[in-house]
């Protein structure tokens, strides 16, 4: 029996791009509600229910903030001794220190009070580890998430088609993804040119906002087919921990365009920088989460040279090469085995 438990709060699983790390550091698993699911308060009630029939283990590594409210109640009245470890991979501590308002009062005033049983956290990236640490004053790794196998072979072979008109976003519809300022920056951007194409991919946009020039085509099955022939991928969250499908659009060699509050923002300033290097004028890939900067973004890729949109690419593809699933569980072990040590250290 492992010491490690993964627990993980989607009835679904843990997320796929994870799954790797559970073997990597030998786990076991649990979903936190046994397989039962439903609205806050039904999860509140069997947050109470199931908390004290957890199985003990020395360390409890939380996926997301789901858990912790149940394991806050598990350390308080059965296990004061365990060592849990947050898995930092959603924007609930974005929310404590930034109110970017993706969660109701009642969440957040729960999650921070859940957050006092942590002993230390693994974050997706560095953003979150920094803001983290502040709000929460525990030590924190950053380990990134990474490109599923079947993905990161395929995707690595597609030609994007740069001369293209057509721009793009993926993601469920929640709040945080920003594709609502993806739409009004791009009808801002086409005012003066109405001759380009928005796609706004994933479950559950509105059909309403779809017209001439915006498709929206619902849940996508293969993503190949979008990033052939799209130009441009942007992701304006509002806040987004390491959104896989902003590596996804890399790994295709798809420039990104994303905004400040997104983690994988720091790709896209050292693109940004070897760009500048380059062609001796700045990038606009990290923007405001508003419909104004990002359409100042939109003008600016597409008045690039199919030179400069090349350079983009291949510099994109060349960074998502180390978001493969061997890679970043390596980083994932070592994260977990500093943990591990700073949390001995502490005892």
């Amino acid at each position: 029996m492992s010491d490690v438990l993964f627990v993980y709060g989607d009835p679904k699983g843990p997320h796929p791009s994870h799954a790797e790390f559970i073997k990597a550091i030998n786990a076991d698993t649990l979903h936190v509600y046994f397989g039962e699911w439903g609205g806050r308060f039904k999860r509140g009630y069997l947050a109470l229910k199931h908390a004290l029939k957890y199985p003990e283990y020395k360390y409890y590594i939380l996926e997301s903030f789901v858990p912790v409210f149940p394991f806050y109640i598990f350390k308080k009245n059965k296990n004061k001794r365990a060592k849990i470890i947050g898995f930092f991979c959603d924007t609930a501590v974005m929310e404590f220190a930034m109110n970017i308002d993706l969660y109701s009062k009642i969440d957040v005033l729960v999650h921070k009070l859940s957050s006092k049983c942590l002993d230390a956290g693994i974050s997706v990236s560095p953003m979150v580890r920094d803001i983290a640490t502040k709000v929460l004053h525990i030590p924190i790794e950053v380990a990134r998430p990474y490109i599923t196998e079947e993905n990161y072979i395929k995707l690595s072979k597609i030609k994007p088609d740069l001369e293209s008109k057509t721009v793009a976003i993926v993601g469920f519809a929640r709040k945080n993804h920003g594709a609502d300022i993806l739409l009004k920056a791009f009808k801002i951007f086409t005012s003066k040119n109405n001759n380009f194409k928005l796609i706004i991919g994933g479950e559950g946009w509105p059909k309403e906002w779809q017209s001439k020039n915006v498709i929206v085509p619902g849940y996508l099955i293969d993503l190949s087919d979008l990033f052939k022939k799209i130009s441009v991928f942007v992701y304006p969250a509002r806040g987004a921990a390491y959104p896989v499908i902003t590596l996804e659009a890399m790994r295709a060699g798809v420039p990104v365009i994303v905004s400040k509050y997104t983690g994988t923002k720091e790709l896209a300033e050292i693109v940004a920088k070897k760009y500048k290097d380059e062609f001796k004028h700045d990038a606009r890939l990290v923007v405001d989460p508003t419909p104004e900067s990002v359409a100042k973004s939109l003008e600016w890729y597409f008045s690039l040279s199919v030179d400069e949109r090349s350079f983009l690419s291949d510099e994109f593809r060349k960074l998502s090469k180390r978001f493969n699933p061997k890679k970043c569980s390596e980083d994932f072990k070592l994260a977990f085995e500093k943990i591990k040590q700073k949390l001995d250290e502490m005892s």
